[in-house]
């Protein structure tokens, strides 16, 4: 990790959940995470191993589903996403995501608002609903 620090990213961060109105320490999970709902979505983000995410929750996945199919569906539709683009869609523990990831040194102020930014702008895609809609628990 370059000059910055664990402390200096969390601080970071905490400054950009303000900056959406929101209380850092009411949102804050753990040490170096945060879940938060910036126009009622449902967010999470923070210090990640190797990298920092921002993360938007779109659906549980039904356990009927075959995660083949959801893996295939997820690569197509990030294909179809512009090159380089800041959020792409993910699966985690059963769960349909939007994710934003940088590397540490990375990190400004302004590139963690364009996550979240990215992330919410994807999660309210059309691609999203139609995503959200084939694979959610009903």
């Amino acid at each position: 990790m370059a000059a910055m620090d664990r402390d200096a990213m969390s601080a970071m961060f905490e400054s950009v959940l303000a900056e959406y109105g929101l209380d850092p320490v009411e949102c804050r999970e753990g040490d170096e995470w945060w879940r938060f709902s910036p126009d009622s979505l449902s967010m999470q983000g923070g210090v990640h191993r190797r990298e920092f995410r921002v993360l938007c929750a779109l659906t549980e996945i039904d356990s009927e589903v075959d995660i083949e199919d959801v893996y295939t569906s997820i690569a197509g539709r990030n294909a179809a996403l512009p090159l380089g683009a800041l959020a792409v869609f993910s699966e985690a523990d059963n769960y349909l995501y939007v994710r934003s990831e940088r590397a540490f040194t990375d990190l400004s102020v302004e590139v963690i608002k364009a996550m979240i930014d990215a992330c919410m702008a994807l999660a309210r895609s059309p691609t999203a609903q139609s995503l959200r809609s084939k694979y959610r628990v009903w």
